[in-house]
């Protein structure tokens, strides 16, 4: 056989090898991006970040006056507030039953939320967040942390002091450095002032609050997953309860308008968020809406939603009532979330039955305006 050619089938079964191994698998990728949002490479090469984008082990992610959320492949999820820096040291998801689980992270600036997947339930020693003043481990949960150093907003007037700020979801979590650790449980947070200093119980869980606008606009929102898989997406991207609050001693009602989503059926059928809407109620954290869904190729298929619900603990749950002119829907969800300090934009999820098919979707608003009493 010639030489050459004997080179060339040893190099293409070596990267066979590699890619049925993982070891060239994404760790994840980018479920929704606003704004300013990017990564840099273990080259330190950078690049803008879309949805559907890819996210390896070794990648910087970046936010200025932007937002991410990213999905890893073990089902966890990180949402990245504005003004961030979080780095993906080490990531590797294992086949069930080979090992090799890890999922190593740092957060240098801002903050985030996250969900862990997997990882976090058959590997959780090998889980955890690095900061510049301490170390989070887990127990299989959802956690909050915020650093911040000389960037964070004031909370009431008050200056907020320069530190990491941690709570806890779900699970548990501790937060360990050189001068102790402590354990929380839900409901609980914590505060470290710094690395010669020992985590403190605090009473007040951090606020992500970014740092006030600077002018760059209204940032433009992509849709997240289209699968009602990704349900617990919404929760993610809540607006801190401190923002109903505030808007609510004003008994502000929000009107959003749709930006955009999409919908399939089981058969694969594509349908499109014709017309959507829906107003929030500040004063009592309610919502209702409706949603218009057509399906090109098949017209009888067409369908008007309405949903209306409850803004609880950082969740939401709705009730929702459909007609397609034919069948009634006999079972419809739909939860989701607003996004950003000052609740100006939304995504929804939904899925439901009509007794013929069933269809799941997203749908993205946009605040199109605020009324007082």
């Amino acid at each position: 056989m010639n030489l050459s050619l004997l080179r060339h089938l040893q190099t293409l079964t070596l990267l066979c090898l590699l890619g049925s191994s993982g070891a060239w698998a994404s760790a994840g990728k980018i479920l929704f991006a606003s704004g300013e949002a990017s990564a840099e490479d273990a080259q330190s090469i950078s690049r803008t970040l879309r949805r559907g984008d890819a996210i390896n082990s070794g990648d910087t992610l970046i936010t200025g006056a932007g937002k991410l959320q990213v999905r890893f492949t073990d089902g966890g999820l990180v949402s990245l507030q504005e003004y961030s820096r979080f780095v993906v040291d080490e990531y590797s998801f294992a086949a069930p039953g080979e090992g090799g689980d890890k999922a190593a992270f740092s957060l240098l600036k801002g903050g985030l939320r996250a969900i862990t997947g997997t990882i976090g339930v058959r590997s959780r020693e090998t889980y955890s967040v690095t900061t510049p003043v301490a170390t989070i481990g887990i127990r299989g949960t959802g956690f909050t942390l915020r650093y911040c150093s000389g960037d964070c907003a004031p909370v009431n007037g008050q200056p907020q002091p320069d530190g990491l700020y941690v709570s806890t979801q779900d699970g548990i979590i501790y937060v360990a450095n050189p001068a102790g650790i402590i354990e929380l449980a839900i409901g609980q947070a914590a505060f470290v002032a710094n690395r010669e200093t020992p985590p403190q119980p605090i009473d007040t869980p951090p606020l992500l609050l970014p740092p006030a606008d600077d002018g760059s606009g209204t940032p433009v929102y992509v849709a997240g997953e289209q699968t009602s898989s990704d349900s617990d997406i919404p929760a993610m991207l809540f607006t801190p309860r401190s923002v109903f609050d505030d808007f609510a001693a004003q008994d502000l009602v929000g009107f959003y308008n749709g930006t955009g989503g999409s919908a399939t059926d089981q058969f694969g059928n594509q349908g499109q968020i014709s017309s959507a809407g829906m107003s929030v109620y500040f004063a009592n954290a309610t919502l209702n809406g409706y949603a218009n869904i057509i399906f090109p190729t098949m017209p009888n298929s067409d369908i008007n939603l309405t949903f209306m619900g409850d803004f609880l603990s950082g969740t939401t749950l709705f009730t929702g009532t459909g007609d397609d002119e034919i069948t009634p829907i006999s079972d419809l969800n739909v939860s989701g979330g607003l996004l950003g300090p000052t609740a100006e934009g939304a995504i929804l999820n939904f899925d439901y039955a009509d007794g013929s098919k069933e269809v799941e979707g997203t749908i993205v608003f946009e605040l199109s305006g605020l009324a007082g009493p």
